[in-house]
């Protein structure tokens, strides 16, 4: 579902480089964050979600038990 809503951002704000996205992810995750909260967290910073879905990253994270890949 996270990633569902996050394509449906890109395909609305077409004029935003996927590299901005995943060049601001790959700063979050060496800052400490994990993969889901990266991602999501590098489209708050670029104004796309607000921060209420952090939160839900976090459980992606952390509940799921699966890791990063």
């Amino acid at each position: 579902m996270l990633l569902m809503h996050l394509k449906q951002l890109l395909l609305k704000h077409k004029d935003l480089k996927m590299g901005k996205i995943v060049q601001y992810s790959i700063e979050n995750f060496k800052g400490g964050l994990s993969c889901s909260e990266a991602v999501v967290k590098a489209c708050y910073d670029l104004g796309l979600v607000d921060d209420s879905l952090i939160n839900i990253a976090t459980s992606f994270s952390g509940g799921m038990q699966s890791g990063c890949i």
